[in-house]
């Protein structure tokens, strides 16, 4: 294939090898290709191979002047996120906000307009609850509240709640928290908090500030 410029090469020696969704854009800007992939950096190098003989991907690799990606934690959520643009259900909040989708059970949390995460999620489960804890028994119904409102108080690392252990939880209305767990189903099983995965919980906290809008709602 021609010779790649200099930026896309930095580029392609920096992609993650993790699944998401990327972005290819011409010399103006524009976005003129969005794909997902299981591995980001197998897939978008193999664009830039000399042995690609399709000439439609030549012609689409010969305007392209940049790439940006999106890692996400699964392939599946790598295909939600492809479908460009990924909508705001709530453009009403700004550009900067959270989105939960309990319908879908999704979170998307987008900065300037642009999504910068997309994950499954699992929210309260709707079933009332009653169990021992090391603060007497604690009962309640297992409900995400629907709503808008701003993040919060926020842990580093683990903490020993009393219903549960909660990772790098951030808190959004009362108990409520956007936490990563060892266990999120693809459908609601929570107490009522936004269980997210362990990898995205990772580094979830540094993509939202205190004082930064999210809201639940059922699409």
């Amino acid at each position: 294939m021609d010779s790649i410029s200099e930026e896309i090469t930095a580029t392609l020696s920096t992609l993650s090898t993790k699944p998401g969704c990327y972005l290819m854009k011409d010399s103006s800007g524009k976005i003129i290709y969005v794909g997902k992939a299981i591995n980001l950096r197998n897939r978008v190098r193999s664009y830039f191979h000399d042995s690609v003989a399709d000439n439609k991907t030549r012609i689409l690799v010969s305007h392209i002047a940049d790439i940006e990606w999106i890692v996400v934690g699964s392939e599946l959520e790598a295909l939600i996120l492809a479908r460009s643009p990924q909508p705001m259900f709530k453009p009403e909040l700004g550009p900067t906000h959270t989105e939960v989708d309990l319908t879908r059970q999704v979170m998307m949390v987008f900065r300037d307009g642009a999504p910068v995460l997309i994950t499954h999620v699992s929210t309260g489960s709707q079933i009332p609850y009653c169990e021992d804890t090391d603060q007497g028994r604690n009962c309640g119904n297992a409900v995400t509240p629907e709503g808008t409102y701003k993040f919060g108080r926020r842990v580093a690392g683990w903490r020993e709640a009393p219903l549960g252990k909660l990772y790098n939880p951030v808190y959004f209305n009362g108990g409520i928290a956007v936490h990563g767990a060892n266990s999120v189903p693809g459908h609601p099983a929570s107490h009522g908090c936004v269980r997210i995965p362990m990898s995205i919980a990772e580094y979830f906290p540094s993509l939202v500030n205190t004082g930064d809008v999210i809201t639940v709602y059922r699409s």
